[in-house]
């Protein structure tokens, strides 16, 4: 089994999500700010409020994952150039690799949640924006 192609696929595909959600949080923010500058009057609607600020902890969360992920990785690129420049003949480069594999899954397991939280977040806002363009169209 190779663990490394796996590790690269979800990395790429990571990559990619991370790409598409910004491309959409920047949209909705777009949206957001054009609907709250409307009519050249400021809207104070509880749901464009509420879409603005999902849309920004959406940003909030997007960097605290990449600095997270940054983070860790240096932490573990740290420890193995300490172990690799101190290692004795116990210490294997297979079972280095192993426990620097085993390492990285860890660091991914725990930065994929915030897709999660990023997911749902965008996902609110969108539900919330959606919302304001109904009650707008209703009124008129």
């Amino acid at each position: 089994m190779d663990l490394t192609r796996i590790q690269k696929i979800i990395t790429e595909q990571s990559a990619i999500c991370s790409e598409i959600g910004r491309k959409i949080a920047f949209g909705l923010t777009a949206v957001t700010w054009a609907f709250f500058f409307s009519d050249k009057k400021f809207s104070s609607s509880l749901l464009l409020i509420t879409a603005l600020i999902l849309q920004i902890f959406y940003f909030i969360t997007d960097f605290t994952q990449y600095f997270f992920m940054v983070v860790k990785y240096k932490k573990l690129y740290s420890n193995t150039q300490f172990i690799v420049e101190k290692k004795d003949e116990s210490i294997t480069d297979a079972l280095l690799e192993k426990a620097v594999t085993a390492t990285q899954s860890e660091i991914n397991r725990n930065g994929f949640r915030f897709f999660f939280v990023k997911f749902i977040v965008i996902l609110f806002s969108f539900i919330s924006l959606i919302f304001y363009i109904l009650s707008e169209l209703s009124a008129r």
